[in-house]
């Protein structure tokens, strides 16, 4: 879909796209991103179904779902390759391509090319795209906390997405948004927020480095991690919180129209919401849940530079409950 240029002056599909397809069950190639796809996440929209997150650090073989804590897979058939405007896979199964089933396929662009990164205490490889303010961040832990690691985006990011590659148990996907400071949400889980200083300490990212403490979910000794880090860009995203009303119209200013919303209760428990503009805000995925989508609503409508709250639902809107959110136009 495309959504015109942002308010920033840039075009929103040169960084982030979405794509529903139909998978065939053989050998498929999804097309018409306007770039390489460096953060790939895909979700079967039919049925109760692992969440697939792939990256081109890691390579495309190389899988993690969001729903659970299970270390990384690999699998040569599941995404095969990252294509110039899309991706190819080479199965019939039905978390990426099963014949006649209907998925959405959400992208990132991170730029070019990974290089070393000496910012932190860690060194770290990072491929980074400051114009979009994504980068995805690899590195291994020491043990150690208070240990820093440099993410390549010259500006603080707002949401920090962490992973062990490694570990299972315990391997936690640890997220800091910026709304929340050092408490830590888990992707995997519904738990409101949590406050153990051995995830992100009470030290706040910088325009180059991250801090993490020694917990096996953000700094293990010897696990290598996968770091996914967004900053602010005017007229393309935005990260912050709102307070629920009980009532149905809140609206959220972003001075963009939002194709992909991202939405968690985080004062107590509460499953986290995507939504997103191809799928409508009437059909909602949990990325710490398997399941089908959840339909009904429409919980969220996408407005020209906002997306207002059509429900009271408690996980949207609400009243005095604290919700975050990440958008991208």
């Amino acid at each position: 879909m495309f959504l015109g240029v942002g308010a920033g002056g840039i075009n929103p599909r040169d960084y982030f796209d979405t794509k529903l397809y139909t998978g065939n069950g053989s050998t498929q190639s999804i097309t018409g991103l306007g770039f390489s796809p460096d953060l790939l996440w895909i979700k079967n929209r039919a049925a109760s179904v692992n969440h697939q997150l792939h990256d081109t650090i890691r390579g495309a073989s190389k899988g993690f779902n969001s729903n659970n804590n299970n270390a990384e897979y690999t699998d040569v058939d599941a995404v095969t390759s990252f294509d110039a405007n899309g991706w190819s896979m080479d199965n019939n199964y039905n978390s990426h391509n099963q014949s006649t089933v209907s998925y959405v396929g959400w992208a990132w662009n991170a730029g070019g090319s990974t290089v070393s990164n000496t910012d932190g205490s860690i060194t770290s490889s990072v491929r980074a795209n400051t114009d979009a303010g994504f980068s995805i961040v690899s590195y291994t832990g020491n043990g150690t906390a208070g240990e820093t690691v440099g993410h390549g985006l010259n500006a603080a990011p707002d949401l920090i997405i962490v992973k062990n590659r490694d570990k299972g148990t315990e391997g936690y996907w640890a997220v800091r948004h910026s709304s929340v400071g050092s408490a830590y949400l888990l992707l995997d889980l519904a738990n409101q927020q949590g406050t153990n200083t051995g995830v992100w300490t009470s030290t706040s990212p910088t325009s180059s480095v991250f801090s993490v403490g020694s917990s096996w979910a953000v700094n293990n000794s010897t696990d290598v991690y996968m770091a996914y880090c967004w900053s602010e860009v005017a007229g393309f995203s935005k990260f912050g919180s709102y307070t629920g009303s009980g009532v149905s119209g809140k609206e959220i200013t972003l001075g963009f129209r939002p194709s992909f919303v991202l939405i968690k209760r985080y004062n107590t428990s509460g499953y986290w919401n995507i939504v997103d503009s191809e799928r409508g805000g009437g059909e909602a995925l949990h990325p710490n849940l398997a399941n089908a989508p959840s339909t009904g609503g429409p919980w969220v409508t996408f407005n020209n530079d906002s997306f207002t709250l059509t429900t009271t639902g408690d996980g949207y809107n609400d009243s005095l409950d604290t919700f975050m959110y990440a958008a991208w136009a």
